[in-house]
């Protein structure tokens, strides 16, 4: 019997375990899943202003409390991580949901 719901680490642990050198593997060992959108259609304000580096690529995972977008050099290691927060996190009701697809 369990005297207390076991523990989940935050997204501010799992980002803080990412660190320079480490592979896509390794990466999504630490957040669990693979790169890709996991929210509920929450909508995020553009990170238009980040200024990544030349060359490589990022992976992004998408939640509705955080984003974590990962650098990965031409090489496939990590050379950059950043987390974002969103502040904008209320559920979307249904009538809501339902103007948004219709466009209404």
């Amino acid at each position: 019997m369990w005297l207390a719901a076991p523990y989940h680490r935050t997204w501010d642990e799992r980002y803080g375990d990412i660190t320079v050198g480490m592979n896509e593997t390794t990466v999504v060992a630490i957040i669990g899943v693979e790169a890709g959108d996991y929210s509920t259609g929450q909508e995020w304000l553009a990170d238009s202003g980040l200024n990544w580096p030349p060359g490589g690529s990022s992976k992004a995972w998408w939640f509705d409390e955080v984003c974590i977008r990962v650098w990965f050099d031409g090489d496939g290691t990590v050379s950059e991580a950043r987390i974002a927060h969103n502040i904008i996190f209320e559920p979307e009701s249904f009538i809501a949901t339902l103007r948004r697809r219709l466009r209404l």
